[in-house]
């Protein structure tokens, strides 16, 4: 069975890290692959020189049209049986291609956990007869395929992987010693942050606000940290000035070190309004984290309240505000659910699992099994 995945996007995010697993571990399995990225991707960069890459301008430049031409193309040339799409324009691109070349099975991942458009190139893209099976990355998404109108026989819920992570220090202790010299921050006080791009989907707002009424409620006793990089980068940090919280924030922009950031923080702090899955959680409670959470998308599969880590409504930054004090105020409760939640993703969120879960969709679809 020969695999062409295509992934579309320029940047490196946690759908990218996942398509990595994915396309690694099938390697590993003995399954022959291909992958299609934009020229420059950091995906292209990183699985340089591990398997074959057909790098195509679809996102502009050449139309899907003749984007479409020149995958199917390349699908005949190399025996190509099933395309693996790993995003919405990657999902345009393979129903272009299958235009051209119909014997190609199609599998589209779907790793957002919003509603398609219901417009009617939507309507005809995401319904088309020419996708062969959905696989969607949370049982929410799965919901929302469903209640959108694919039927249930056409989707499968395959979990995002815990991505294993070298961390360098040997305790969260050294963890902290060690990246409190680099920014200057006090290693005795609870370190809570967050780790992902400044766009309103994290909702840093409501984090930012609820930071101010912990403050008003615990003192100046923690710090917050803010990793990352994003067009709302100057809004937050007006927000943090206006609210008085420069010395209890701080903004340290995008980094290369995540797993040493994760690893120094007691505790991670995600607002967000909608998440797929959000593979910073796994990547947190690898680290172990104790992880405070909104209640949304496919965060409670991974995040059971008050087993795994504890969860509050979207936008609500005094709920949120309280489940971050809990856990603040008792070191026992943030030691129990991190190690709960530790244990629980290592069991349920193996890469082993994602990437079987995955080579038996496209059996089920080849007719092998």
């Amino acid at each position: 069975m020969k695999i062409l995945h295509i992934d579309s996007e320029l940047t490196w995010r946690g759908g990218q890290n996942q398509t990595r697993l994915l396309v690694e571990g099938q390697l590993n399995a003995g399954l022959q692959v291909h992958l299609v990225t934009h020229p420059g991707s950091a995906l292209s960069h990183i699985m340089a020189g591990k398997l074959p890459i057909l790098e195509l301008k679809f996102r502009s430049g050449l139309s899907y049209t003749d984007a479409g031409k020149e995958v199917a193309n390349y699908c005949r040339d190399q025996g190509i049986d099933l395309i693996d799409a790993q995003s919405s324009k990657a999902h345009s691109l393979a129903l272009a291609t299958k235009k051209q070349f119909k014997d190609l099975k199609l599998i589209v991942h779907r790793r957002v956990d919003y509603v398609p458009k219901y417009n009617p190139i939507s309507l005809l893209k995401y319904k088309s007869k020419h996708v062969d099976h959905y696989v969607a990355i949370s049982e929410a998404i799965g919901s929302i395929l469903r209640k959108y109108g694919i039927l249930p026989d056409k989707i499968s819920v395959v979990h995002s992987a815990a991505s294993p992570l070298d961390f360098k220090y040997p305790s969260k202790k050294q963890a902290k010693e060690q990246v409190a010299k680099q920014l200057s921050i006090d290693k005795n006080k609870i370190w809570l942050g967050n780790i992902s791009a400044l766009t309103d989907q994290k909702d840093y707002p409501t984090l930012i606000k609820s930071l101010k009424l912990l403050k008003s409620k615990y003192g100046n006793q923690f710090h917050g940290i803010i990793a990352g990089s994003g067009k709302l980068e100057n809004q937050i940090k007006s927000m943090i000035k206006k609210l008085d919280l420069n010395n209890e924030v701080s903004m340290i922009g995008f980094r290369d070190d995540v797993p040493d950031i994760l690893q120094s923080l007691d505790i991670l702090a995600i607002p967000s309004k909608f998440e797929g899955l959000g593979t910073i959680i796994l990547d947190a409670l690898q680290a172990g984290c104790c992880v405070v959470a909104t209640e949304v998308g496919g965060i409670p599969e991974m995040i059971i309240h008050g087993k795994t880590g504890l969860l509050s409504p979207v936008g609500d930054e005094h709920a949120f505000c309280e489940n971050l004090l809990k856990v603040i105020e008792s070191k026992s409760t943030r030691q129990l659910l991190a190690t709960t939640g530790k244990s629980f993703i290592e069991e349920k969120f193996t890469v082993e699992n994602m990437v079987q879960g995955n080579i038996e969709i496209y059996k089920k679809v080849m007719g092998l099994g």
